[in-house]
């Protein structure tokens, strides 16, 4: 188990008093790898808020540019930042945020031929993409590697959510 220091426990005071974090989950949270796919509407706050919890390693996957239109949802971009790539953009603000955590940026996007480079080496992946077919990708992907991801989406003001543990499980797309 990783040992946190004296930073971090001054960092996470008031989630090591909850029963379900306390010092073995904050520390399990430290040693976590996620992999989040899309740095948009989704994966922008999703990101943030795992740095913010201190999950130890985050790589965003992304290759979309930051648009004026983005800026209501998506609030770690702000103005100057119009025109630069998503993901260069917020592994900096999740590193300003958290300098105790490791943040890699990939732009790219998740399909068949980068799943394996951007799987390895993560434990759970959050795919926050719009698109179906990356959605798709991301569960052949996960079944194939023996991971958990877990799937959101939202369109207009509605939004759903699922997890899948390919684990010994069948995957949704070939169940």
């Amino acid at each position: 188990m990783a040992a946190l220091s004296d930073n971090e426990l001054a960092r996470y005071a008031r989630q090591l008093i909850l029963p379900r974090v306390d010092l073995a989950g904050q520390a399990r949270l430290k040693e976590s790898r996620v992999l989040i796919v899309g740095a948009g509407g989704l994966g922008t706050p999703a990101s943030q808020y795992l740095a913010g919890a201190g999950v130890g390693s985050i790589r965003l996957v992304d290759d979309d540019h930051i648009a004026l239109s983005n800026l209501p949802r998506q609030l770690a971009f702000a103005e100057d930042d119009i025109g630069q790539l998503k993901v260069e953009v917020l592994a900096r603000r999740l590193r300003e945020a958290n300098g105790e955590i490791a943040v890699d940026a990939h732009c790219a996007r998740f399909q068949n031929t980068t799943a394996a480079q951007l799987l390895d080496g993560v434990d759970i992946v959050l795919g926050c993409h719009r698109s179906l077919q990356a959605r798709l990708d991301i569960d052949r992907a996960t079944y194939a590697a023996g991971l958990p991801w877990v799937m959101g989406a939202a369109v207009g003001t509605s939004g759903q959510w699922a997890s899948f543990d390919a684990r010994g499980a069948t995957a949704v797309t070939t169940a």
